[in-house]
């Protein structure tokens, strides 16, 4: 009997003096640690921390660590284990929310889509729909890339369009920016443009008005109208991006006494067709609005979209006279389609000028009308 309680007893004296050594080492330990102070027999964490980005995930050994996930670590709080380069490693982490800050460029950042964070490796991101399922979420980087120094540091930004494809029959089109901080890229909230859209041009407005305002020109269909069917709807938004809050913000077209006539282009925007006032008093206007599309480059090039099929072709200035030149034309029919109206308009066309409003005016050959576009 005298020997059992003599092996409890001394059992119980060697838990005890295990807990005092652990506390001890605890104690030294986080005494050791930047961002904790001592006071006598007390030691506190300090309201400091220090947040740095890596990838990493929860673990207890080094065996947990096979598939990082990207966290936002506080590298003075280290009461966790995350994993950092496959070892179970000591801090603290929080979820990573915000964009990861890459220095491969815009096709290795992260943007966040409908609320997600989705990052690019090459350009593609590959997810499942849900745990388990052989259903992805695709996202690729598209492309209709633009640059420009978008916050005024000095480097050059980029803007382009991303696809995601989430498992069913659409393809989503979004528009995104990345942000070439000192630090590497940052990736912006993505703007959705349509499903199924056909883009044309991503460019920088050329808008007087405008600083740093994107126009992303691409084709569309009716509110209503079967996705099987072509998109044959020209469309055209200006973006800008708020580089606090990473997101964008569409530019009302408000020209109303605002542009300058001197300074306008025919190539500085995609212009769309609003009506043609002859001098009979008759008044043509599209059916579809937004369908009849004007799209002018600096290399004598024009490009239209119609209710119907596209054109292309060539044009020739002299001063302010203007002609258009032969017409190359898709050959799909659409019934009471207007885009041979349309292309007489443009064979008529003798001259153009532009309007305080922002207004591409063209005037018809023998002084019968003009066609006015915005």
């Amino acid at each position: 009997m005298k020997k059992i309680l003599l092996i409890i007893l001394s059992t119980c004296a060697g838990v005890l003096l295990l807990i005092v050594l652990a506390g001890m080492y605890k104690f030294n330990y986080l005494a050791s640690l930047p961002g904790y102070d001592v006071d006598g027999n007390k030691i506190e964490a300090t309201d400091t921390f220090e947040v740095i980005e890596v990838l990493g995930q929860s673990c207890q050994t080094d065996n947990d660590c096979e598939t990082p996930v990207e966290y936002a670590i506080q590298s003075n709080c280290p009461y966790d284990s995350v994993c950092i380069e496959n070892k179970c490693t000591v801090i603290c982490p929080a979820p990573f929310t915000g964009s990861r800050i890459s220095d491969a460029g815009p096709k290795d950042a992260t943007y966040t889509i409908e609320g997600g964070s989705v990052t690019l490796v090459a350009g593609v991101s590959e997810k499942e729909v849900a745990l388990g399922s052989a259903a992805k979420i695709i996202t690729r980087y598209f492309g209709n890339e633009v640059r420009a120094d978008l916050n005024e540091d000095g480097r050059e930004d980029s803007v382009f369009l991303l696809t995601q494809e989430t498992g069913g029959s659409g393809t989503f089109f979004y528009v995104v920016a990345a942000i070439n901080t000192e630090d590497g890229w940052v990736g912006s909230h993505a703007y959705f443009l349509g499903d199924r859209i056909a883009p044309q041009t991503t460019e920088m407005s050329q808008n007087p008005n405008h600083q740093n305002v994107i126009v992303v020109n691409y084709a569309d269909r009716e509110d209503g109208q079967p996705m099987s069917e072509q998109s044959s709807i020209g469309r055209s938004v200006w973006l800008k991006l708020d580089i606090d809050s990473m997101t964008f913000g569409e530019v009302v077209q408000d020209f109303e006494g605002d542009a300058d006539p001197n300074v306008m282009t025919l190539d500085m925007q995609t212009w769309t067709w609003v009506k043609t006032q002859y001098n009979n008093d008759t008044e043509l206007t599209p059916n579809q609005a937004g369908a009849f599309t004007l799209t002018f480059t600096e290399d004598g090039s024009v490009s239209a979209t119609t209710d119907c099929n596209s054109m292309s072709g060539t044009y020739e200035l002299d001063g302010n006279q203007i002609t258009f030149g032969s017409m190359a034309m898709t050959r799909m029919f659409c019934a009471e389609s207007q885009e041979q109206d349309f292309a007489k308009i443009l064979s008529e066309t003798q001259s153009y000028f532009f309007t305080t409003k922002g207004e591409l005016v063209l005037e018809l050959k023998y002084d019968t009308g003009t066609a006015i576009f915005r």
